[in-house]
């Protein structure tokens, strides 16, 4: 069961720059075009990395976030560029259920009531070998 939600700017954002640079029909970024209009090999989508931080939660893990710029190509070969803040976080909504009886089954059953609040999940754990997988690519 999905619950509905309003999209943040940020997403939306992102959302049409996808929409942007994206080919409908192969699912893959379209490429940058040389004067000819002729794809160049090897071109197509770049996340440029301008910061990474390090946050230490009080349960006491570690996790890397990044902050940075998306670069990538439109239909006709031009650049098309968006900044992109925390990638490597994202909001899980958390949900509340109730115990009720249910005469038909004589059994107790978990019945949604909705949304209880949300929480922020990091998805990458500090560690030397995600420190230096993103400093690479900076």
């Amino acid at each position: 069961m999905s619950w509905p939600r309003l999209k943040s700017t940020v997403e939306i954002s992102y959302e049409s720059f996808l929409e942007e640079t994206i080919n409908p029909k192969t699912g893959e970024f379209y490429p940058e075009k040389d004067n000819d209009g002729r794809a160049i090999k090897g071109t197509g989508v770049t996340y440029y990395i301008a910061n990474i931080y390090r946050i230490r939660r009080a349960d006491g893990s570690e996790f890397l976030y990044t902050k940075g710029r998306v670069d990538a190509y439109n239909s006709l070969g031009d650049p098309v560029s968006r900044s992109i803040s925390k990638p490597e976080i994202w909001s899980k909504t958390n949900f509340s259920y109730k115990m009720k009886f249910n005469d038909k089954t004589n059994q107790m059953e978990k019945v949604l009531q909705g949304p209880s609040g949300s929480e922020e999940v990091y998805a990458l754990p500090f560690n030397k070998e995600n420190l230096k997988s993103l400093s690479d690519r900076r």
